[in-house]
């Protein structure tokens, strides 16, 4: 009995044993899946840690080579800016040089006298009326009234619309800072000054400046190689002409040299007119503004009714041809309405015909006053209307 109870103490011990035998080896199995998950896991890790470690140098390569391209990029701005500083510093130089001279020089290089106690002075050329807009608060002035387009013309052209429409909006929808009129230049020696590309940048070169080799170069189709002639009609922004002549402004407009007829003293001291040029005056052009202005713009336009100047006496370019010229377009806008006119065989009025610029100052306008008109009209005489 006393065997039976011991074997059956032992045969509790050895079931307790078992059943923890067997529950560490659940735990043990468990351990092992715990592991075994662990390490998938860890690998999986790894993996993903393999490929951002290769995103990382793709992106490293990549930021490595934008860094050089932008260093690429700003030494050629360095090199740019010294360029532009260098070409700045020959401006500043030709000024002061030029400035120097302003006064009026003798070809012989010697100071014309106005008087015996002043050297002969001439005016700083239309470019000039830039710096003047400045130095005399008129810029001020226009800001203060809202006006920020500045519409620019030359004297002596009696055809130009003072105020173009559409030339206006041209301007302002291409964002332009300063706009110019072009025309078709008539012949060679026409006193136009030249549309031109130098480099990257658009230029007009005066007709006194410009070889006369270049001047009658033609293209393959017998025309003009520089045939685009300038008028002197521009649309400045008031904003560019502040940037032009501010007080650091880094922009100067160069001078010019017109040899010109100059009334001085003589060498006896008694006032001399001469007949023929006899000194060098120093100018400042408007157009030489045109490289620096952001998107230039250029429209070409008509001769009637945008371009007939008066610069000689007689012949071309006289107050006869404008005069002529002026009349053919009254012709064409009666023409227009549907009245004719007698001309010459040159589409000039046998009779004189005036148009009150208040009754129509364009073809557009002159329409409409015609239609409000109501009156006939006898143009068998000379008729002002109005």
């Amino acid at each position: 009995k006393k065997a039976n109870k011991e074997l059956a103490s032992s045969k509790v011990a050895l079931q307790t044993k078992f059943e923890e035998s067997s529950k560490a080896n659940t735990a043990l199995s468990n351990s092992q899946k715990k592991l075994q998950s662990e390490l998938a896991s860890a690998k999986k890790a790894n993996k993903e840690l393999a490929s951002s470690k290769m995103a990382i140098q793709t992106k490293f390569e990549e930021s490595s080579k934008d860094l050089t391209d932008t260093a690429n990029k700003l030494t050629a701005a360095k090199e740019e800016i010294v360029k532009l500083k260098a070409s700045h510093e020959d401006h500043k130089e030709e000024m002061a040089n030029a400035t120097i001279k302003i006064a009026t020089q003798a070809q012989a290089n010697k100071i014309l006298m106005e008087s015996k106690s002043s050297i002969a002075m001439s005016p700083d050329g239309h470019g000039g009326a830039l710096r003047a807009l400045e130095r005399n608060g008129i810029l001020d002035e226009m800001e203060a009234k809202g006006i920020d387009l500045i519409s620019y013309f030359q004297v002596d052209n009696p055809h130009v619309q003072v105020i173009d429409p559409y030339f206006l909006g041209f301007h302002v929808l291409s964002g332009s800072s300063m706009s110019s009129k072009m025309l078709p230049k008539a012949y060679e020696k026409e006193k136009l000054g030249h549309f031109c590309v130098l480099g990257d940048r658009l230029e007009i070169v005066e007709y006194s400046d410009m070889p006369d080799e270049l001047t009658a170069q033609r293209d393959e189709k017998g025309q003009l190689r520089f045939i685009a002639g300038s008028v002197a009609i521009h649309i400045v922004s008031v904003d560019f002409i502040r940037k032009l002549t501010g007080k650091n402004s880094s922009i100067a407009l160069p001078f010019h040299k017109a040899l010109k007829k100059i009334a001085c003293l003589g060498s006896n001291g008694e006032k001399v007119v001469p007949s023929e040029p006899n000194g060098l005056k120093f100018e400042l052009f408007v157009f030489d503004a045109l490289p620096f202005a952001g998107k230039p713009m250029i429209i070409e336009t008509s001769r009637l009714g945008d371009f007939s100047p008066v610069k000689n006496a007689e012949g071309v370019d006289s107050a006869v041809t404008c005069r002529a010229d002026q009349q053919r377009l009254f012709a064409q806008w009666l023409t227009d309405v549907g009245i004719s006119v007698e001309k010459d065989s040159e589409g000039v009025p046998l009779r004189k015909i005036e148009v009150s610029p208040l009754f129509g100052y364009d073809l557009e306008t002159f329409r409409e006053s015609w239609k409000k008109r109501g009156l006939d009209t006898d143009f068998s005489q000379d008729t002002y209307i109005e």
